[in-house]
């Protein structure tokens, strides 16, 4: 059975273009599903919307499963890089909490003897990691393949490939998108927060936000209402947390969360709703003016 599981989540300021009705977003969804599941069926569409009337979801199909469980606004999804949204909350937090800087240097968070590259006498700061302007590569290329099972990758392997990378360009010249630099972050603000990431995340934003939905490690009434992931060619796969190496994509990949949850909350990135919503993880989040 082919089977594809989307979440997407809609929010539209008061400025925007208007809204499609909810029926309308409806036949859409149920059109695309149709064509690209045919009879067999097996797939599911899941919008949250966000506007002037407030949060609403639209649903169509199901989980695919043995049960045909239908999806809702409350079938909870792995949403990828959006992940690194609430990365950049925290350390937005943190900042104003006065815990750092965004000009501090990412190698004061980071254990004693860590080498990072450096270009023209410049080091990483940590706006540079949250404004993909570091100039790291977008992952690691001695990163095992993700199906596969080899568990022997670690993290001094990670900062090993970082203190070997060469530099390209002036540090905090040019917007490149990178796993690396959330990584990199994610370490920092652990280390400054002297707690483990996930357990600040939840604590500084997940919480305060209300987003009962929302997790890395999925508590086992999340975990009941998991929607199966697919890849490109509609095959079932193993959630990431899953796989050994997801240590690497915790604070940019590993949320998981729902319709409901997020079309209650407004999370913005600056890139063209045509970027965000093209097909893959690599939803890109430009830099935007900092005070």
């Amino acid at each position: 059975m082919r089977q594809l599981l989307l979440i997407a989540t809609l929010a539209f300021a008061a400025e925007a273009a208007a809204v499609p009705s909810d029926s309308e977003i409806h036949r859409i969804i149920e059109e695309r599903v149709q064509t690209i599941a045919g009879p067999e069926g097996g797939m599911g569409i899941v919008v949250g919307v966000l506007d002037e009337k407030g949060p609403r979801v639209v649903a169509y199909g199901d989980t695919g499963a043995a049960e045909r469980r239908p999806l809702t606004g409350d079938s909870v999804f792995e949403i990828g890089s959006v992940t690194k949204v609430f990365t950049a909350l925290l350390l937005v937090d943190m900042v104003r909490s006065r815990d750092l800087r965004l000009t501090d240097p990412v190698a004061k968070y980071l254990p004693k003897g860590t080498k990072l590259p450096e270009r023209n006498g410049r080091s990483f700061t940590l706006l540079d990691l949250a404004t993909h302007t570091s100039g790291l590569p977008f992952m690691p290329d001695n990163l095992p393949a993700l199906e596969s099972q080899d568990a022997s990758y670690s993290k001094a392997d990670l900062y090993r490939f970082i203190a070997a990378q060469t530099l390209q360009r002036d540090i905090g010249s040019e917007w490149d998108y990178s796993n690396l630099d959330y990584w990199l972050l994610q370490e920092a603000i652990a280390t400054r927060g002297r707690a483990d990431f996930e357990q600040l995340l939840q604590k500084r934003v997940i919480a305060p936000l209300g987003l009962q939905s929302t997790a890395i490690t999925l508590p086992p009434q999340l975990e009941a209402r998991v929607a199966i992931g697919h890849d490109a060619v509609m095959q079932p796969t193993a959630p990431l947390a899953s796989r050994p190496c997801s240590f690497v994509f915790r604070a940019d990949s590993r949320i998981t969360s729902s319709a409901s949850t997020h079309s209650r909350v407004r999370l913005y990135s600056t890139a063209p709703m045509s970027v965000v919503f093209a097909p893959g993880l690599a939803w890109p989040l430009k830099p935007a003016s900092v005070p």
